[in-house]
């Protein structure tokens, strides 16, 4: 029996250890997976920021270029008014090889416009940023303009980017401007942001140039991050442009990104769960065949009382413990009287029922302490620990009395009767067995004496 449960000690704990393998393996995969996906989307929504703070840098580069080419062409005519027609057709040129480019101004020394790519009758500019701060600004060179709308163009909107070129004295000689297209510079990074990314342009001032967002699916309340971890902060990365006070932003919603991540994470639950019930499942039955083992291995089954071998290996351990502290243990062996007749005349069904009643009425005469027994056909045995021969002799009258109080055989009634031999554990006791040899003696006395009767054999070496 021993090796019995010490084999479903060891499937409890193999299952138990399985379970905890697969948990932690799926707690490792899915935060690593995690991890990477997060990296990747933080590393993605870095490299944006700076391709496009890059390429708004490279765009401004180039117009420093096409500024240089002006002045030189400028400087070559002499900038005289005989001149403008064809300043003002390299301007066109310049202005239809660049896609963002609305108008190319350039500008006086008093804030005029002298030549542009519009035509009619030029604007004032004298309150525009990009002229007013080079015309109040010895020192200003490079001028990028907030976000404003056109004086011409109406109903689009633009920043300005100018340069002012002066003498070698410091004096202002003309100021070039390019006013771009702020629809247009944000229509070439339009394909930029991933689903649930939100791209914005704008100064450190608090102007906003232009905000982007990606195209994001419709996504289920079962793949939203934010609805099982509570309000996920959002992934952010942001760059400068050089020389400028633009600046990038990108933002990047958390629930796009881990959808499909959300998704592997149930399925790899669902798929742990199943596991874990079937291992559950086999344990659970592997535990009902077990528990039937023991009770077949330790229970008698016609008085569902422990069976010899059992009753035995307990009560060899109340003994042990009944030795070494001193107490007091008395022991009863009941048996039934005249058992034989009842089989004879009754059949061996109602014999059956003989025996279980017994059985029934032990059961509730002893206590959580007590043991008792089947160790043969009609004969059981109990134990009384911590009781004295007095307790003991008190405990079997009860028996006694209850068991002929018992009426059997159904229309034709009948009652019985046992007999008991009681005797405590004497101080010079050694072994289980003389115990109940000398409770097996008194109950032989009893049966001589006439049955229906307590008889107590004891020794002067017997404890009170």
């Amino acid at each position: 029996m021993s090796s019995i449960r010490g084999h479903y000690v060891r499937i409890a704990l193999f299952c138990a250890a399985i379970l905890t393998a697969l948990c932690a393996l799926l707690v490792l995969h899915m935060a690593d997976d995690y991890r990477l996906t997060v990296g990747q989307a933080r590393e993605r929504a870095r490299l944006t920021a700076h391709h496009v703070a890059q390429d708004l840098e490279r765009r401004l580069y180039g117009i420093e270029q096409m500024f240089l080419g002006i002045d030189d062409l400028l400087t070559l005519t002499h900038g005289g008014d005989t001149a403008k027609d064809f300043i003002e057709a390299v301007l066109r040129a310049r202005q239809r090889n660049e896609a963002d480019v609305m108008d190319l101004l350039i500008v006086d020394a008093r804030g005029r416009i002298r030549c542009w790519t519009g035509t009619g009758l030029p604007p004032s500019v004298t309150d525009r940023g990009y002229v007013a701060t080079h015309l109040r600004s010895d020192d200003s060179l490079w001028f990028v303009g907030p976000p404003q709308w056109s004086k011409v163009h109406y109903g689009r909107r633009f920043f300005a980017v100018s340069r002012a070129f002066r003498t070698a004295e410091g004096g202002l000689r003309h100021i070039l401007v390019t006013i771009l297209d702020l629809a247009s510079v944000a229509h070439a990074y339009a394909d930029l942001p991933a689903p649930g990314m939100r791209l914005t342009l704008h100064d450190s001032q608090g102007h906003t140039y232009f905000v982007l967002t990606g195209r994001s699916p419709s996504i289920p309340v079962w793949k939203r991050t934010s609805t099982w971890f509570g309000t996920q902060a959002s992934i952010t990365a942001g760059a400068g442009v050089a020389g400028t006070l633009l600046q990038i932003q990108v933002e990047q919603k958390t629930d796009p990104i881990l959808a499909s991540w959300l998704t592997e994470l149930f399925v790899n639950l669902i798929l742990w769960s199943l596991i874990a019930a079937a291992m559950m499942g086999a344990f659970r039955r592997f535990s009902r065949q077990q528990a039937r083992l023991d009770f077949l291995a330790t229970t008698d089954a016609l008085s569902r009382l422990s069976n010899r071998g059992h009753f035995m290996a307990l009560a060899g351990k109340l003994f042990t413990q009944s030795r070494r502290y001193g107490q007091p243990l008395s022991a009863l062996v009941i048996d039934i009287d005249d058992f034989k007749q009842v089989n004879d005349r009754f059949g061996h069904g109602e014999g059956d029922r003989v025996i279980r009643a017994v059985a029934d009425l032990l059961r509730r005469h002893c206590r959580a302490s007590d043991l008792v027994g089947r160790v043969g056909g009609e004969e059981f045995v109990m134990l009384l620990p911590n009781t004295p021969v007095s307790g003991a002799l008190a405990t079997a009258e009860k028996i006694l009395e209850g068991v002929e109080a018992t009426r059997l055989g159904g229309r034709s009634p009948f009652s019985i009767t046992v007999s008991i031999g009681v005797s405590g554990r004497g101080a010079g006791d050694t072994e289980l067995a003389t115990l109940i040899n000398r409770a097996d003696q008194a109950l032989y006395r009893a049966k001589q004496a006439g049955k229906n009767r307590v008889e107590q054999l004891r020794t002067r070496f017997s404890l009170p």
